[in-house]
């Protein structure tokens, strides 16, 4: 609660250009919402859904996510953070019922399906953990149950057949 009140006072993370930062904040103030019930939290997670602002300045919406913008000349579609911010988003949707988180949720597994999971050569950029990912790189699993939240959103197969390929190439 020390960190969500902390959250609250100086905006952390807020229009952050990394994903991690929106969606560490995020959870903090949705699970001191769902403790305390106080909807100074759940204004305040909504604040990193503040589809406006992101989209001016975080989100790029002609590719549909959240930009990384990981050296000053390269901004790329980081899988695992998207699915760690999308499932924050879902999270919220899921508590709320606010249909805008739902809708980002699968804007952003539309995105990361189509720019990190084509076909791809085995290994490349496994070491960075984006843009393209080894069938051992851990973002797997965070990319698993974003295609799993998609899916429960919109029933569209293509999500579910991707994470029964992928996750079964792992051999968990």
């Amino acid at each position: 609660l020390a960190n969500a009140e902390y959250i609250l006072r100086t905006r952390a993370g807020w229009g952050s250009p990394e994903a991690r930062q929106q969606a560490r904040a995020m959870l903090t103030l949705l699970r001191a919402w769902q403790v305390t019930g106080d909807r100074r939290f759940r204004e305040g997670a909504k604040r990193y859904l503040d589809l406006e602002y992101q989209a001016k300045h975080v989100v790029d919406w002609r590719r549909g996510a959240y930009i990384q913008p990981t050296y000053e000349n390269w901004r790329c579609i980081s899988a695992g953070l998207n699915s760690m911010y999308a499932a924050n988003i879902y999270e919220y949707y899921r508590l709320t019922g606010d249909v805008d988180a739902a809708q980002m949720v699968v804007a952003i597994a539309d995105s990361v399906y189509a720019e990190s999971m084509l076909p791809q050569e085995e290994g490349l950029g496994s070491f960075l953990f984006y843009v393209r990912y080894s069938r051992g790189a851990w973002y797997y699993t965070q990319m698993a149950l974003l295609f799993h939240l998609a899916y429960d959103l919109t029933e569209d197969r293509r999500f579910l057949r991707f994470v029964i390929v992928r996750t079964d190439s792992l051999n968990v």
